[in-house]
């Protein structure tokens, strides 16, 4: 009777341990996934600053006067890391609204985005590079990536050391960047759908010099022999480009976004992802891209607020900056479960929204 209760007893409990040894390799996992160290890494490199700014046992204090930046570094975070756009994008006039120096603002929307683009960068390259290689081309990316990062960063450094300061209204600027951002994406967003012989007509001509720079937009495609296939796509006349025109638009949109981002801390990113969409690259490679390159962006010009000019905001980087990483290292994951449809109107609705509510303020 014993031995048939000790049995029993053994069976109701294998679920239990089943679920033990469940939790134990979820808690395994969760402790080494790139996204949990690289929060935790942000978490210690604020508890450095804090220390060596002498701010570490005022923390409790600080909390009342700019704990809701926590807040903010989050929301921001997440709509930088799921559109494209950059952080600075919901920081700038943030800040500017909360009474910060448009100075102190712009300096402090870099230092913030340092962690919350990284962390989104880390995290698209994660989950893309899970996909499997017909959906993601690492050597297209990279290439795109090496393309855009160069010369945007070249443009930012000449302005941030030789025009710091706009010819015009820093205000305006953002309102009217972020509206015509936005709008044009909403027209390529709602384009007429159609199929195209055109497009075929180019694919069959420019095929082969389109794969050559690794700029072939995934709306076209050949299949196994080699042959072009038909696919939809939205009508738009940049798929119709050559390669050569393909490079020199790339190279512009980041020679103009390393210029605007230098004065607003965002542009950059908007531009390249709208751009990407229009030649017909999937919506989660164009944000990707997006993002990466405005992670480096922000980190190349950083330095120049902390060696130069130090205008940075410590005590709203230390309680905004952890929010940030934790936003952009889930905000990958939060876009891959939207729409891509969804997904482009909820980038192109935010930029509308945040430069016209700014326009109304300011202008």
């Amino acid at each position: 009777m014993n031995a048939e209760n000790q049995k029993a007893s053994g069976l109701q409990s294998l679920p239990n341990r089943r679920i033990g040894v469940s939790i134990k390799a979820l808690d395994m996992k969760c402790l080494t996934h790139p996204q949990f160290a690289y929060c935790l890494l942000c978490l210690f490199a604020v508890i450095l600053i804090s220390i060596s700014t002498g701010r570490f046992y005022e923390l409790p204090s600080l909390s009342f006067q700019y704990g809701h930046y926590f807040l903010i570094g989050l929301v921001a975070a997440i709509i930088a890391n799921t559109t494209g756009a950059g952080g600075g994008i919901v920081f700038f006039p943030a800040f500017i609204l909360m009474g910060v120096r448009p100075e102190q603002a712009l300096a402090t929307s870099f230092a913030i985005q340092c962690f919350g683009m990284s962390g989104g960068a880390l995290a698209w390259r994660y989950r893309l590079s899970t996909q499997s290689a017909q959906d993601f081309n690492a050597r297209e990316f990279f290439h795109l990536l090496f393309l855009s990062s160069s010369f945007c960063l070249l443009t930012l450094w000449m302005t941030q050391y030789f025009f710091p300061n706009p010819p015009f209204s820093v205000h305006g600027l953002f309102s009217i960047f972020s509206i015509f951002v936005g709008l044009a994406l909403f027209v390529r967003i709602y384009g007429v759908k159609k199929r195209t012989s055109k497009l075929l007509q180019y694919a069959h001509t420019s095929m082969e010099n389109a794969h050559t720079l690794n700029l072939l937009p995934r709306s076209v495609t050949r299949d196994f022999h080699g042959h072009c296939q038909e696919v939809e796509t939205y009508g738009s006349p940049l798929v119709l480009l050559t390669r050569r025109w393909r490079v020199a638009l790339v190279i512009m949109t980041s020679i103009v976004g390393g210029v605007i981002t230098a004065w607003l801390s965002i542009g950059v990113g908007e531009l390249l992802g709208v751009l990407l969409i229009a030649l017909g690259y999937s919506v989660s490679f164009s944000i990707a891209l997006a993002v990466t390159v405005s992670a480096l962006t922000v980190l190349a010009a950083t330095p120049y607020y902390l060696f130069v000019n130090q205008w940075i905001h410590i005590d709203i980087l230390i309680f905004a900056a952890p929010a940030a990483a934790i936003g952009g290292s889930t905000a990958a994951w939060l876009a891959t479960k939207l729409e891509p449809q969804t997904l482009k109107t909820f980038v192109a609705g935010w930029i509308v929204l945040s430069g016209t509510l700014y326009a109304i303020y300011y202008l």
